[in-house]
């Protein structure tokens, strides 16, 4: 039997020690010591691959060793969770000023909504008061000889009837303006109102052209007086949107045109085909 010293040297020959590591005992007999736990070995890492040509060279790879896996796994667990958490956070906040921002165009939507069905049920209304007050407070300045347009209207008079003919003609137009302010308060005369309120405008414009040197300083530089001519135009405007949207019922007993047209004239295309 092979003493210690024959083993010894034959470990040696063949690339590896006989000697027990030292948390194992040799076991009696010289026999061969048992091989190292799992957890003993050191832990395998893979050779680095080779760069990529044309490829940029990163920073160099750090390798850890097993025993600072778990802190360095918990430590990163932990930066991921709160990276989400930061995530989670700024798209709910994200969301809810969407949501708020949603909420605030539908009641933009809402209000725009009220105001146009406000504005449709209130112009025609409105638009008779403002025209009425225009006409019979102008009117009404005319009849107590306290109106600014009345060198100009004395000016038309002298080019167009005469100056003897001023006091009744502008006494006139102060009643006929007053009364054309009360005839738009009634919706049935409506029609009658605009057909009259069109030939005053055209009496009270004609200075632009026949009295153009009390109306105009310079070519389209109208004066004071040419200015409260012009803003005429926004009262034609008002009064023709007040034709537009009133209905005028037909009268009792009689039809229409219209009525009558769909009544009589399919039957005489169904007698008489074409």
């Amino acid at each position: 039997m092979p003493n210690r010293d024959q083993q010894q040297a034959g470990g040696r020959i063949h690339g590896r020690s006989q000697h027990p590591p030292a948390s194992a005992p040799a076991s009696p007999g010289g026999a061969r010591a048992p091989r190292p736990a799992q957890e003993d070995r050191p832990a395998f890492q893979a050779p680095p691959a080779a760069p990529r040509r044309g490829a940029r060279p990163g920073p160099p790879r750090v390798h850890s060793t097993p025993m600072f896996s778990g802190p360095v796994d918990a430590a990163q667990a932990l930066v991921a969770h709160e990276m989400a958490a930061a995530a989670a956070a700024a798209q709910e906040t994200a969301m809810a000023g969407s949501r708020e921002l949603a909420r605030w165009r539908a009641q933009g939507r809402l209000l725009e909504a009220k105001l146009a069905a406000l504005a449709r049920t209130s112009f025609v209304p409105a638009a008779r008061i403002s025209i009425f007050v225009i006409y019979f407070w102008f009117g009404f300045l005319k009849l107590a000889g306290l109106s600014p347009a009345t060198p100009l209207a004395s000016a038309l008079t002298a080019r167009t009837i005469g100056l003897q003919y001023f006091p009744v003609s502008f006494k006139t137009l102060a009643i006929f303006e007053c009364g054309l302010g009360v005839l738009f308060l009634i919706p049935a005369l409506t029609r009658i109102s605009v057909v009259l309120l069109m030939v005053h405008l055209a009496v009270v414009s004609s200075p632009l052209v026949l009295v153009a040197s009390d109306a105009w300083t310079h070519p389209l530089v109208p004066t004071f007086e040419g200015q409260y001519i012009i803003k005429d135009l926004a009262l034609a405007a008002l009064a023709v949107g007040i034709l537009a949207r009133t209905r005028t019922p037909a009268r009792n007993g009689r039809k229409t045109a219209a009525t009558v047209s769909r009544s009589w004239l399919p039957a005489l295309r169904r007698r008489h085909p074409a």
